[in-house]
């Protein structure tokens, strides 16, 4: 029996995913952002940029009032509502049919993960409608979006080629995968996700990572980092602004795009700080870390702490490395003396651990030791120009505090 046009399709496609699956398995998925440079912009690439998150808006939005099963992703015109809550028909021009497609899965992505929580036990609603759209994705490399030279990109239904900056990132890729358009700030950037060949890694030894809120990492090789950066003099002159300025006038939409700005700023440091830090410690250790719940430390006491520190997002990237190990929260890394066994209980004031078996030592290094003991049955100091080489590389890193204690 002959199989049909359309089943020969499907079978060539499920072929096609298995064999990118299976050549992708042992490579590393990378992401790097690419800043679009708009100085250059002719007037339809500003209309361009001005349109298409605005139409990706109205199309999510749209996506939502239809039935998912029946919905087709070719139509060129959708019903939105105005300011005064009239109906009107609006064409879409500028986004193209691979940007449909990806902009209607993400409305059936985001109705499965509302299905995942709710079988958790969670309380949900309906998906809300969208006031802004700042990502639309790229699926298909070389047809959504498509690197010309080592400076220019072109996207589909854009006639101009784009200058960009930071393309050398992703010179080590194997393979393009796809790509997001992003709009942050009054500004354009494409990350790319890629695909590269794994580094071989030499390490060096066992590291633990107490992180906490007095100091942020503290090392089992006694290297203290504080990675706090603090708000703006600029920020806060901004919110006082915004403070004594006009709901709903322009002035007051100019002030709060500045927010924005001031805002990604301090995001970016953290970024920076978090990337440096991470990349140095993957490449040269095994890691052991405690599983702390530095969530229900920002709702708590500690919210403006956390919230200035790149804690959270040195934790996040770190629990996902391969040569991470996780000790459970449950732990008493703290109390636990591993010179004899004794938990001693110590307060938060008390900076320095002491047992009556007479073992004294930092209280944030005592508890990096007992991470990796958790973890080890022996614990063996790095070396010393190890621990210098570290402590030098630190220093290089802007806007933290490193002490060796």
């Amino acid at each position: 029996m002959t199989k049909s046009k359309k089943e020969l399709k499907t079978e060539k496609m499920l072929k096609t995913k298995a064999e990118t699956k299976e050549r992708r398995s042992s490579l590393d998925c990378k992401t790097y952002s690419v800043k679009i440079d708009s100085s250059h912009f002719n007037r339809l690439t500003q209309e361009y940029f001005k349109k298409v998150f605005l139409e990706a808006k109205w199309f999510y939005n749209y996506v939502l009032t239809q039935d998912f099963k029946t919905f087709d992703t070719k139509i060129k015109e959708v019903k939105i509502l105005n300011k005064e809550k009239v109906e009107e028909i609006r064409e879409i021009k500028h986004l193209s049919s691979q940007m449909k497609q990806s902009i209607f899965q993400r409305a059936i992505d985001n109705c499965v993960g509302l299905k995942a929580s709710k079988s958790k036990g969670r309380r949900i609603g309906k998906l809300k409608f969208k006031t802004i759209v700042n990502s639309i994705p790229l699926v298909q490399t070389n047809v959504t979006f498509r690197i010309v030279s080592a400076n220019h990109i072109e996207l589909q239904k854009l006639k101009q080629k784009l200058r960009v900056r930071g393309l050398k990132q992703i010179k080590n890729f194997e393979e393009i995968a796809c790509a997001t358009l992003i709009r942050s700030c009054g500004s354009y950037y494409l990350n790319v996700i890629g695909y590269e060949k794994p580094k071989s890694r030499v390490l060096l030894g066992d590291i633990g990572i107490d992180m906490g809120i007095k100091t942020d990492l503290t090392f089992s090789n006694r290297i203290k980092l504080d990675c706090k950066i603090p708000v703006s003099n600029s920020t806060k002159r901004v919110q006082r602004r915004i403070a004594k300025s006009v709901k709903g006038s322009k002035n007051r939409w100019k002030l709060r795009n500045n927010l924005q700005k001031e805002y990604a700023k301090s995001s970016n440091q953290r970024k920076d700080i978090k990337n440096k830090v991470v990349s140095y410690l993957k490449n040269n250790f095994e890691i052991f870390i405690q599983d702390e719940m530095i969530k229900q430390w920002q709702s708590g006491r500690f919210g403006k702490a956390i919230s200035k520190s790149a804690i959270g997002e040195i934790k996040s990237s770190l629990k996902n490395n391969e040569h991470t190990h996780v000790v459970p929260r449950s732990y008493p890394s703290t109390k636990l003396c591993y010179k004899c066994g004794t938990l001693n209980t110590i307060s938060l004031s008390e900076r320095v651990y002491r047992c009556d078996c007479g073992y004294t030592q930092d209280r944030d290094i005592h508890s990096a030791i007992n991470i990796i003991l958790a973890e080890r049955k022996e614990f063996k100091p790095l070396e010393n120009d190890i621990t210098s080489s570290m402590l030098k590389y630190f220093k290089t890193i802007p806007n933290i505090e490193v002490n060796i204690v």
